[in-house]
Parts: structure tokens; sequence; C-alpha cells
């Protein structure tokens, strides 16, 4: 899309439009994907990188996150074993499908490997604000992970479609489960 378009998204779920950028919780497998190709590619298809983007990303973890504990406030409690699989399932399918969730949080602890790199080539502008979220991330995903099974299983398995010996993840080792 041009910069300067007049443009609209219709979504009849929750979403996030930030841009030319739309966020849509069952759709984050999709914008993975597509920021891991601009990540690669992006000297071929984006003409800007769009750090403000992540900040949305990193914002959302968050959000979820306080989600979950204002749904399951027992999980607060370091005695309680976490949730059961049945009150996530239940919960689950009114809210983000293991899948999106984790493609979510992969976003946000492997952000280097997800930086657009535009056609003019300059740096990937990472503003200070940004990069105290990616600071804090990693510690609020994986209490997320450690929170549902499916979303942690999830995970590992998008972790590794991503880190293929062509293309590996850089920070992989960085962020052990």
């Amino acid at each position: 899309m041009d910069p300067g378009l007049v443009h609209f998204v219709l979504s009849l779920t929750d979403s996030v439009t930030q841009g030319g950028h739309f966020y849509n919780s069952e759709a984050f497998e999709k914008t993975m994907w597509a920021r891991r190709n601009e990540h690669f590619y992006g000297h071929l298809n984006t003409n800007v990188a769009h750090p403000s983007n992540e900040w949305i990303l990193h914002t959302l973890v968050i959000v979820y996150y306080q989600e979950l504990l204002a749904r399951f406030p027992k999980w607060l409690d370091k005695k309680h074993p976490g949730v059961k699989s049945s009150e996530y399932k239940a919960f689950a399918d009114e809210w983000i499908q293991p899948r999106n969730m984790a493609s979510l949080l992969i976003m946000c602890v492997f952000p280097e490997d997800f930086e657009a790199h535009p056609i003019n080539k300059t740096l990937y502008p990472c503003h200070s604000f940004v990069l105290e979220l990616r600071e804090e991330s990693p510690s609020t995903a994986r209490s997320i992970l450690d929170f549902s099974p499916e979303i942690k299983n999830a995970f590992l398995e998008i972790v590794k479609e991503l880190d293929t010996a062509d293309q590996p993840l850089r920070t992989r080792d960085l962020f052990e489960i």
C-alpha cells in the first residue's frame, strides 16, 4: 500500500490498526510470517520500517497477560499448580487460539528476527521505548507459556518451523524453554 493512501479495515472481531497495519488476534500467525518475510526480503517489498508497530505487538502481549491474570486470579498463587487444561480450553474457545498467541509471543521474544529492512536499506530505527519493551517481553511471554501447555506446544512447533538452517533465529539461545 502506498504511503498516504486512504483506506479502512472492517473486522468482526477485536483488532488494532496503526497506519497501514492491521492486527487481529485471529491472524497473528499470518502477521508473523509476513513480518518474517519483510525481515529477509523487505529491501524488495517495503518502503519503510515500522518500529511503532512493534510497540503495538509488545503492548498486546501485556494486555493479554493482564487479561489472563484477571480471568484466572488463582494463577497468581505460587502454590497453585496452574490452570487446568479443561479450564483453559473453555476460555480459549472465546479467546486467542494457541498458534496465534504463540506467534504473537514469538514476534516479541525474538524481535530482531522480524525487523523490516526497507527498500532504501536504512537501519531499523528502534526507539528507546520499544527497546524497554523488548527487555520485558520475554518474562511476560514465559509466564503465558507456563500458564498454558497448549500455547507452549504451539510456541515450540512454530520456533522449530522458523529456526531453519538457512534463516536461523538469531536470539534462539537467549530464550530456552
